[in-house]
């Protein structure tokens, strides 16, 4: 993801113009999720079944509400075998994906400044858009299975092509 969608100009443009971006590191036998925010309940559920304090290489971008209840964009799982198509590895898709969160936030915006709405009216309108939104961003990062003949192996030898590996490697040796 730094190599491609995040190194591109016109990405970090709309980061830069729209965005307030926030790195969240998950340190390697992390107890517990680090976050307790409603709008990444998916991806604390991820790492819960991915092996919760023994998941290494969880990816991922977000774009929360500023209230942190909704994502309104993600890039989905971006596992390995997702390199050719997810969100995460494309700088278009990825681009696309701020816009659709960038349309999200103003949508909900809009509904909140509404002033032909009363308080219950907007608390109604604010739940279905919201319900919307959760739908829409589920089926645009959605989890792809590996493909057919993909194996740890291969991807291991992946992952050390690009020092990730190693990375691991010296985190396990910090741990007691």
């Amino acid at each position: 993801m730094r190599a491609v969608a995040l190194s591109d100009k016109n990405v970090q443009k709309k980061i830069t113009d729209n965005f307030i971006p926030l790195k969240i590191e998950i340190p390697y036998r992390t107890e517990k999720f680090p976050l307790d925010w409603p709008s990444l309940k998916m991806w604390r559920d991820t790492w819960v079944r991915m092996g919760g304090v023994e998941t290494t290489g969880l990816t991922a971008c977000s774009v929360v509400s500023p209230d942190l209840q909704t994502e309104y964009g993600s890039t989905g799982s971006a596992m390995v075998w997702e390199l050719f198509d997810s969100i995460a590895y494309d700088a278009v898709k990825f681009g696309a994906m701020l816009d659709r969160a960038k349309n999200r936030a103003e949508e909900e915006k809009d509904i909140r400044d509404d002033p032909k709405l009363n308080e219950a009216e907007k608390e109604k309108k604010l739940a279905a858009f919201r319900k919307r939104v959760v739908k829409d961003v589920a089926k645009e990062g959605k989890f792809h299975l590996p493909p057919k003949g993909f194996t740890i192996e291969g991807a291991t030898k992946l992952f050390e092509s690009t020092g990730d590996i190693e990375w691991l490697e010296k985190q396990k040796k910090k741990q007691p």
